[in-house]
């Protein structure tokens, strides 16, 4: 077969790609396990392949705020999605290249596989970032549901005496089990108040989470404090505020489900309708027709074998005479 001889070749590049990467991966120094950054992809060819696609530094920015959105925290996590998205797209796009040059199917198929290529090649570079917009919103969209049972206990934890910083550590120990995102977001913006001021660790959590809810309480707890005030009661108004924002929500979600349900419910239940209320007729007009044909047949039929008494009072057919005969 033509296209063997690729696949061989094919093979053997990958699996010296794949032991090198090996061989650099095990001569690296073994990393600090303090250390926050995570494991490269592919080794020391991490950047590299990183790189392959050339992004602005605006839309970095927007998949750096993506990723921490989805919980990817270490440092090196742009590097890592970047290059296994790349060489996704690197392999459908050679893939097609050895498809079209091996010959293997008919020149006229070239057509349809350069442009199975492209949609496969589009697919790769496009499909790991709606699978990393959807992993960032279901996880923010748990953090907000949570958030004000957090803030209440948050809220409760102040009233008895905790600082801030202890409060939310405390917080997040409870929402381990039950609410793992909040209590990891809660457990960074502790660190990080221990490590430097509220305010920019309120900022950095508003960033990552990227909702207005949260701004405004980020905000919040940055103003109070820097300008003092009862932290518990801010606390409980900002969680009283957020439940009755999602109520809201719901209750305008429910007055245009109706609305969003009108066109699939026409889609679903037409179709059927027209089939039992138009269905009959036409089997009935179907019929008629057909007897109508059928009996238009045998009228012309009759017509043309009417039958005439000869002289000897035979039959005779009233067809019209054949000739070329003697």
């Amino acid at each position: 077969m033509p296209l063997l001889p690729f696949v061989l070749i094919f093979a053997s590049i990958a699996m010296i790609v794949f032991l090198l990467g090996q061989r650099l991966r095990k001569s690296a120094p073994a990393p600090n396990p303090h250390n926050v950054l995570k494991p490269d992809s592919f080794g020391p060819l991490t950047e590299p392949l990183a790189g392959v696609f050339p992004l602005s530094a605006k839309k970095r920015k927007i998949l750096k705020n993506e990723l921490l959105g989805a919980g990817q925290f270490h440092s090196n996590a742009l590097s890592n999605y970047l290059s296994r998205r790349n060489v996704c797209v690197m392999i459908v796009m050679l893939a097609t290249a050895l498809i079209l040059c091996s010959q293997a199917f008919d020149p006229a198929y070239n057509k349809f596989i350069l442009i199975g290529g492209l949609v496969a090649t589009i697919f790769a570079y496009g499909l790991p970032r709606l699978v990393l917009s959807s992993i960032a919103s279901r996880r923010r969209q748990g953090i907000e549901n949570a958030f004000p049972d957090a803030l209440d206990m948050i809220a409760m934890s102040v009233e008895g005496g905790l600082p801030l910083q202890d409060a939310m550590r405390r917080v997040s120990d409870e929402f381990k089990p039950s609410h793992r995102a909040l209590s990891k977001e809660l457990l960074i913006i502790s660190r990080q108040t221990d490590t430097g001021s509220v305010q920019q660790a309120m900022a950095s959590f508003a960033e990552r989470i990227d909702m207005p809810e949260i701004g405004a309480w980020a905000a919040l707890m940055s103003q109070s404090q820097r300008l003092g005030g009862k932290m518990a009661s801010a606390l409980l108004e900002c969680a009283d505020r957020m439940r009755q924002n999602r109520k809201t929500r719901a209750e305008q979600s429910g007055n245009t489900a109706s609305i969003k349900l009108l066109l699939p419910t026409v889609l679903c239940l037409a179709p059927p309708v027209f089939i039992l209320l138009i269905g009959p007729a036409a089997l009935d007009f179907r019929d008629f027709m057909n007897r109508e044909r059928a009996e238009s047949t045998e009228l012309v039929e009759q017509a043309n074998t009417v039958t005439v008494l000869d002289g000897r009072g035979e039959p005779q057919s009233n067809s019209a005479p054949s000739f070329g005969r003697p």
